[in-house]
């Protein structure tokens, strides 16, 4: 299992934590989006898609060139390449990571919405992953 939070509900948590009169200031909040298996994700881009995904492992080394290859901003390769390689380090196992990544109601609750799904963002940004095709 994953944990998965787009980045447009943490904003809105940000703001309603910065914008809330009421919330002590040592609180402290979990924002998990979803915990969804690997194979739930690569079905969801394959069904958006419409198209045959697959999982490939490389490594660290060959995802990072990758990545800058293809114009991505070297300040998130960075930080995209550290976050993988802490939930790697943690065991994704999925009998013990679904209690690790419980989903709250933070992001509803502080964010004022639900929370996006994957496959709701994937297609909003369907155009991009078509180009990277």
């Amino acid at each position: 299992m994953l944990p998965l939070v787009a980045g447009e509900d943490v904003a809105r948590v940000a703001v309603g934590l910065l914008t809330s009169p009421s919330l002590p200031a040592s609180a402290s909040y979990r924002v998990i989006g979803a915990a969804i298996a690997l194979r739930d994700i690569i079905a969801t881009f394959g069904r958006v898609l419409n198209r045959d995904v697959r999982y490939e492992e490389i490594s660290d080394e060959a995802w990072q060139r990758e990545a800058r290859a293809r114009g991505y901003d070297p300040h998130a390769v960075k930080h995209l390449s550290h976050l993988w390689q802490a939930l790697r380090a943690l065991g994704l196992n999925p009998e013990t990571a679904s209690a690790k990544f419980a989903v709250t109601d933070s992001i509803e609750t502080l964010g004022g919405a639900k929370p996006k799904t994957l496959e709701a963002f994937v297609r909003e940004e369907q155009g991009s992953f078509e180009k990277q095709l």
